[in-house]
């Protein structure tokens, strides 16, 4: 998969009451690019492969934390 529009992404530590759960930020220049990462097949063929090691299904969510000038 080539992705040319991703600009960031971070993975900060959990505090320890939930190890399960992992945060994943990552910066894109727009909403649509980031839909268009979300919607594309190869990324949901790679997903379910991890979920399937993980015994779980990754939840997405949109955050608008900041706006490039």
């Amino acid at each position: 998969m080539s992705v040319k529009v991703l600009i960031t992404r971070t993975v900060p530590g959990n505090k320890g009451d939930r190890p399960d759960v992992f945060l994943v930020i990552s910066t894109w220049e727009s909403a649509e690019d980031w839909e268009k990462w979300l919607l594309s097949k190869e990324r949901q063929a790679i997903q379910a492969e991890i979920d399937a090691l993980l015994g779980g299904n990754t939840r997405y969510e949109m955050f608008h934390y900041g706006f490039r000038g």
